[in-house]
């Protein structure tokens, strides 16, 4: 399948800067501005605004870039280090906007930036700290998979101006209260634990979302890790394991599957037909 995505023409992505709002003047307005050769860019805007920014782009793979680990990553603040706001990697044209809690956002592009031959347009403005837009969950996957004893992650994606604070419940307690629409965890043995997340409306409102897991495991010999995304995508990696058969069941979460240098003569009928989210094989 990567073949299929690389016999594309080189990409060459191109952010457009758009950047003017009121009375703030910016030095990029009206420029044309590359990604750094690390595919990283640092927006800084006034004083008391925040950073709201569009992405917007085409691809006609008609594949998840997900897959081949080429996403965009976007932090609430000044480096990696901040709280992450988002991962953008879908493949049909949309516009996706992004808002910071202040005056800084950093993002950066993974995968081989000298490659891309689409364009991605990103436009931002700098909007005045007043200027508010009710807190919302915004298509919050309530039904996640995690891995056992592996670290994964739970999303909750989470629109509002300025970036809102997402709180983090394990249990009824908090356990992360931030921008991040991230929570981390592990979990190493069979539990009836409950996760959350809320953000606030108003002073007296809250919208709640409340989360629920399937625990998988990855099967030996083969391998399991979590895709960047901003839901529960798992890669299976079997290949090279001199395999006879196809170890299963698959994780629930499986989007990418590898079972190449084995010994597989056939694939038996419907040995996939569970693994509904499986797309490369």
């Amino acid at each position: 399948m990567k073949s299929l995505l690389r016999s594309k023409a080189s990409w060459v992505l191109t952010v457009i800067i758009s950047a003017a709002y009121a009375k703030v003047s910016f030095q990029d307005t009206g420029r044309t501005v590359k990604l750094r050769r690390d595919g990283t860019y640092n927006i800084t805007v006034p004083a008391g605004h925040y950073v709201e920014m569009t992405i917007t782009f085409r691809l006609d793979f008609g594949f998840v870039n997900c897959l081949f680990g080429e996403y965009f990553e976007i932090q609430d603040g000044l480096n990696q280090s901040a709280n992450l706001l988002g991962i953008l990697c879908e493949t049909y044209a949309k516009g996706y906007v992004f808002r910071s809690s202040g005056q800084n956002m950093w993002l950066k592009f993974h995968g081989e930036v000298e490659w891309a031959e689409e364009y991605f347009h990103i436009n931002y403005t700098a909007k005045p700290m007043n200027v508010t837009v009710t807190p919302v969950l915004a298509q919050v996957e309530t039904k996640q998979s995690v891995l056992y004893n592996q670290t994964s992650f739970l999303w909750c994606l989470a629109e509002g101006a300025p970036a809102p604070d997402i709180v983090w419940r394990k249990n009824g307690l908090v356990v992360q209260n931030s921008t991040s629409v991230r929570y981390s965890m592990e979990i190493v043995k069979r539990s009836n634990d409950n996760y959350s997340c809320e953000v606030m409306k108003n002073d007296e409102e809250t919208t709640k979302e409340e989360f629920v897991l399937s625990i998988e495991r990855c099967r030996d010999p083969c391998l399991c890790d979590h895709l960047e995304g901003t839901h529960s995508m798992i890669s299976v990696s079997c290949g090279g394991k001199q395999l006879k058969s196809v170890p299963g069941p698959l994780p629930s979460g499986t989007v990418a599957l590898d079972l190449s240098e084995n010994q597989l003569k056939d694939l038996p009928p419907g040995i996939f037909s569970n693994s509904t989210e499986l797309l490369g094989l």
